[in-house]
């Protein structure tokens, strides 16, 4: 829908203009899912859990949104009950 709004206000493109633009549209989109993997896969460490320490502290810790740490960790069954020692995967974002 947006790209035929494109084509129209750049003139009434032709059909031919309009494909050249799905297809760039479709290959951009390609690439951008290719390059961003989930942020489950793209863990750049860990870290070991210290008294204190929770789910929220740790995101701030590294600077990271508390969803993208717990999409991280599927292995966390509950987010709020984590425990000295364990180990939690930080996202690389």
């Amino acid at each position: 829908m947006f790209i035929n709004l494109l084509c129209r206000r750049r003139g009434g493109g032709t059909d031919v203009y309009m494909k050249h633009i799905k297809k760039a549209v479709a290959l951009l989109l390609l690439l951008s899912a290719i390059a961003s993997p989930s942020p489950a896969l793209a863990a750049s460490g860990a870290h070991t859990v210290s008294a204190g320490d929770s789910m929220w502290k740790i995101a701030v810790r590294y600077q990271i949104g508390l969803a993208e740490l717990i999409q991280a960790n599927p292995q966390i069954k509950d987010p709020a009950k984590i425990t000295v020692g364990q180990k939690v995967n930080i996202p690389n974002i």
